[in-house]
């Protein structure tokens, strides 16, 4: 699959786009999402009266202004997917906020500049951090049986219903990798029996909430497969 076929395939996909980004290729891709000051103020307008199919366009309209200043940016870090939809999801917040306010597109433009530039220097200080960190002992045991049954243990402590046990058990089982098992029990709550905002995971993580949002669906949309699969095979053994 061409990840960058266009700008609603790539978002579709972002769960299995690589972290590292073909920057001549993004860049071709969200050029099909400009649109003049006229077009924007316009679609801005529609936004403010409730429509929604204006407030899509007027924000995706914002992603190749986020993607020209990242560019800046690309020759000491170049296109991180991350980076990108977190960028990309805190212009939204912003702008979606503040649809009344007059000189939009303006503030907008500096906000974009100084966003992603805050932004960039957080991910190069994250990544100094990680340098700074030991290296890993390949030699040692892989954690992973060890995690999935000690967030098993947990499930049985917060959680009493035994049809949404297993339907959480299910979403860890799902993941692919411990990283993924370890946000999603946090976001449920299994640390301390409180769930967790979209945003507070986000957080705890250092990633956009809508990688977190999308994560989470990857999660539950591979669980579903599961049960339909067992559910076709029992069918068929039953013939």
């Amino acid at each position: 699959m061409d990840y960058y076929e266009n700008w609603e395939t790539f978002v579709s996909n972002i769960d299995v786009v690589p972290e590292k980004l073909d920057g001549e290729k993004l860049i071709l891709m969200v050029s099909g999402l400009s649109r003049t000051q006229e077009e924007r103020e316009f679609l801005g307008r529609a936004a403010a009266e409730g429509d929604k199919t204006s407030l899509k366009y007027f924000l995706n309209a914002y992603v190749p202004m986020i993607v020209e200043s990242m560019k800046k940016h690309a020759p000491r870090i170049g296109y991180n997917r991350d980076l990108l939809m977190n960028c990309v999801e805190r212009v939204r917040e912003k702008v979606a906020n503040t649809l009344y306010l007059e000189n939009l597109e303006y503030n907008t433009a500096h906000y974009i500049e100084w966003m992603v530039r805050n932004e960039v220097t957080h991910y190069i200080a994250a990544l100094e951090e990680l340098r700074k960190e030991p290296p890993v002992d390949k030699t040692q045991k892989e954690p992973r049986d060890e995690v999935i049954e000690e967030l098993i243990e947990k499930i049985s402590i917060f959680v009493s219903d035994e049809n949404k046990a297993e339907r959480i058990k299910g979403l860890l089982l799902a993941c692919r990798n411990d990283r993924e098992r370890q946000l999603l029990a946090f976001r449920i709550g299994l640390e301390d029996g409180v769930p967790k905002t979209l945003q507070e995971t986000a957080d705890r993580f250092g990633i956009s909430r809508e990688r977190t949002r999308q994560i989470e669906s990857m999660a539950v949309r591979r669980t579903m497969s599961h049960i339909w699969k067992r559910k076709a095979r029992a069918a068929f053994l039953e013939d």
